[in-house]
């Protein structure tokens, strides 16, 4: 067997052999009411980089909002550790790694009507989040 015919050989079997990198895919959507909503968008591969699945849900008196996007461990961690649990509402950031890891609804519940402060506040917070997400 000829250099030539061997480094073919080589380069074949080995091309085989590597299988590309599978990109990480999550359920998104911004603002959503519900979680089934949310997911109703159906799951989307994140891009290059982006290795978590991220949840924010903000709850205030009877309402959530739910936020889901591809993020970094870094980003979803840091955003993680603000999580706020009050009684007229609350913030919560959950990171998972796996495909299709944040069909879950994972965050509060809280069951009362809810006026326009309230309504204004939780998307100011979702912007927020979004924002701070996407930087």
């Amino acid at each position: 067997m000829t250099f030539s015919t061997l480094l073919l050989v080589l380069i074949v079997t080995m091309s085989a052999t590597v299988t590309p990198a599978r990109a990480l895919q999550c359920f998104t959507c911004i603002a959503a009411r519900s979680n089934e909503n949310c997911n109703g968008n159906g799951p989307v591969n994140c891009t290059e980089g982006m290795d978590t699945c991220q949840t924010n849900v903000i709850g205030a008196i009877g309402f959530n909002t739910f936020t889901k996007l591809c993020s970094t461990s870094g980003v979803c961690a840091s955003l993680a550790l603000t999580n706020i649990d009050l009684v007229v509402g609350s913030v919560r950031t959950t990171c998972c790694t796996e495909d299709l890891c944040n069909a879950s609804r994972g965050g509060p519940s809280l069951h009362a009507p809810l006026g326009l402060a309230g309504s204004l506040l939780i998307l100011l917070l979702t912007l927020l989040i979004v924002a701070t997400a996407t930087f």
